[in-house]
């Protein structure tokens, strides 16, 4: 293990995606925050903060998928460097508008739109060059670094946030993410890699490449269950998000403070799970690491509700909810560092893009259709019943589909 680490950090176009990302993801978590902030502090309306926020998914749902094959054949080195200057371009004018107080909703709501189109084309272009950049045996060790660390300066980037909007300011802020944006394009433009490219001589049509991307995911079955386990996943931790704020309230009977300890646990717990994931591979087969992950989601969803009828200390009941919303970060991001690592190693680099473009629009997708399904589900029944509901269908998936199909990896 020590000598996989060694062989990674020696990587250097590794190591420079890897600084690139980083600085990337403590842009990305500033923007998380001021843009909350200053999207309602222009419109001054919660309808026109979920319009944009609304807009902004479109792009990933409907333009990603067919970006994804888009790119495949492309320099992806240079569309990674060509997005980054062009979201610096857009994130700038947002910041000058700021500071020139002319930015009106309108902006906000086109700037972001494009925004969004623009990161349809970059995130498609990671997971190939991953691939393209790590050797097999560095996959599990340089994934797990990436996706630890990057973790890591988004938590630090969420806690300063609020300092640095209130001392320098929201423009400023703004400054900072677009500052963020160029430095990851310029490192990533210093990194030594050949585009793979097709012969000229072989000419497929944009929509063939998009159907050939559907079709691979349902020609090979470890593929199609990596992708199905993603997109469980993502469905599955759906609850949480939307009914959060309800399960605090109404079944902890608690404060915003209990929202912070949900949040930080589960963080922490995601972190922790993408460091020590190639250790417990190491150590134990992927069958069980997979099922137990699954208990531990399930064990956060039922075991939080139960807390608050049993536990009526409020600083044992802090620790109970940190203890199993941890363990619950642990197990999803074992499950996701399992697919992606996967996908890596199984899916043809001629494909990566589109197929993960793919993956993730129908992540994306997810979150609406279970919102509505949870909107519905809350008019008759109580936040407890849900989560001890869902609890009980994640387990209960994992065992009749997923635990059999497990066996063929």
């Amino acid at each position: 293990m020590k000598q996989q680490y060694i062989q990674v950090f020696k990587n250097k176009n590794f190591m420079k995606l890897f600084i690139a990302d980083i600085i990337s993801r403590f842009g990305d978590s500033l923007d998380a925050i001021v843009m909350t902030i200053i999207v309602y502090s222009i419109t001054q309306s919660a309808s026109w903060s979920a319009l944009i926020f609304a807009v902004n998914k479109l792009p990933t749902i409907f333009i990603q998928p067919l970006a994804g094959a888009y790119i495949e054949k492309k320099n992806k080195k240079m569309i990674m460097v060509i997005s980054d200057l062009i979201r610096a371009g857009l994130v700038g004018i947002i910041a000058t508008q700021l500071m020139f107080a002319t930015l009106t909703r309108w902006d906000l709501l086109i700037i972001t739109f494009l925004i969004s189109i623009v990161e349809s084309f970059r995130q498609p272009t990671s997971m190939p060059v991953m691939a393209q950049i790590l050797q097999s045996e560095e996959m599990e060790v340089g994934l797990s670094l990436s996706q630890s660390s990057s973790k890591v300066v988004e938590f630090i980037g969420f806690g300063v946030s609020g300092v640095f909007i209130a001392t320098l300011g929201n423009h400023i802020v703004v400054y900072i993410d677009m500052m963020t944006f160029l430095l990851s394009a310029l490192i990533i433009l210093t990194m030594s890699i050949k585009p793979i490219l097709k012969d000229v001589q072989e000419k497929t049509y944009f929509f063939t490449e998009f159907k050939a991307g559907i079709r691979i995911i349902f020609q090979y079955p470890k593929i199609k269950i990596f992708v199905f386990l993603a997109i469980f996943l993502n469905a599955i931790i759906t609850p949480l998000s939307s009914l959060q704020a309800p399960l605090v309230e109404e079944v902890l009977h608690s404060t915003a403070i209990m929202l912070s300890v949900i949040s930080t646990a589960l963080t922490l717990g995601m972190i922790v799970g993408s460091v020590i994931y190639p250790m417990v591979k190491e150590k134990m087969n992927i069958k069980m690491i997979v099922i137990l992950s699954a208990y531990s989601i399930t064990v956060a969803y039922i075991g939080s509700c139960f807390s608050g009828i049993l536990i009526q200390n409020i600083f044992l009941l802090y620790i109970m909810i940190a203890t199993v919303f941890f363990v619950m970060g642990l197990g999803i991001s074992m499950i996701n560092m399992f697919a992606f690592v996967e996908m890596l190693k199984v899916i043809p680099q001629d494909y990566l893009a589109r197929v993960s473009s793919l993956v993730t629009s129908l992540c994306v997708c997810m979150v609406p259709v279970v919102s509505f399904i949870l909107s519905g589900l809350a008019y008759t029944l109580s936040t407890f019943s849900i989560f001890v509901i869902v609890g009980v269908i994640n387990i209960v998936i994992f065992i009749l589909f997923f635990q059999k199909k497990l066996n063929i990896l």
